[in-house]
């Protein structure tokens, strides 16, 4: 993660670093104890990392020292979504937790049927979150218990993507789905090679959905 002249990363092994991004000079290290598989956030607070041992720390971003620390209800497998203010993350045991970015402190929590492997999506004031069984979660971040619990009834490991023509949903069997995030119903849907592990993605107006055989595919 670059940011102005310093270069955050994670290692496999759990190590945080803060690089020089002119010519890579390690300018501190933090080790965490435990592996990381999500992809550290930054944050006005700090540097956020969760790590495979179910815990989430908040890393000073000058000199690496540990801010906070908390436990997580299960493991984070994908980046946590942010607002600046808080952190959203999900876990392999299917409960989504909101934190502050400043402390790491419970704003509140809810438990969702099945794992969540893929990174939740934040579009404007609605966390959007994707179970494992195909629940798509859509939870207003201010008032959680506002939210819309929609069923889509096919498996899914890959993050949702929010955009305007709705929330488009790469399912294990190879389907790209595009859900109404009002009705749940399917827009429109394309089959490709299963299993589809990365969320769709849209650059310069166009969709790109890599297939399970490694396959690129693009659509206007």
């Amino acid at each position: 993660m670059l940011d102005g002249d310093a270069l955050y990363a994670v290692t496999d092994q759990g190590t945080a670093l803060r690089l020089a991004a002119r010519d890579g000079t390690v300018m501190w290290q933090r080790s965490l104890g435990a592996s990381v598989r999500a992809a550290p956030v930054l944050t006005p607070a700090g540097l956020a990392i969760a790590t495979t041992a179910d815990s989430l720390y908040l890393l000073d971003l000058m000199t690496g020292a540990v801010r906070a620390s908390r436990a997580t209800p299960g493991t984070v497998l994908a980046t946590p979504a942010t607002d600046g203010r808080h952190l959203f993350l999900a876990t392999v045991r299917g409960v989504v937790l909101a934190v502050t970015t400043e402390g790491l402190e419970s704003v509140w929590q809810l438990a969702l049927p099945d794992a969540v492997f893929g990174t939740s999506a934040l579009a404007a004031d609605t966390l959007v979150v994707l179970a494992r069984d195909g629940t798509l979660a859509l939870v207003p971040v201010a008032a959680p218990e506002s939210r819309r619990i929609l069923s889509l009834g096919r498996p899914a490991v890959a993050g949702p993507t929010v955009t305007t023509a709705g929330v488009l949903v790469g399912t294990v069997a190879g389907e790209v789905l595009c859900i109404d995030p009002a009705t749940g119903a399917v827009r429109w849907q394309e089959r490709l090679a299963g299993p589809i592990e990365s969320p769709p993605a849209v650059h310069d107006g166009e969709l790109v959905v890599v297939d399970g055989r490694g396959g690129v595919h693009l659509y206007r």
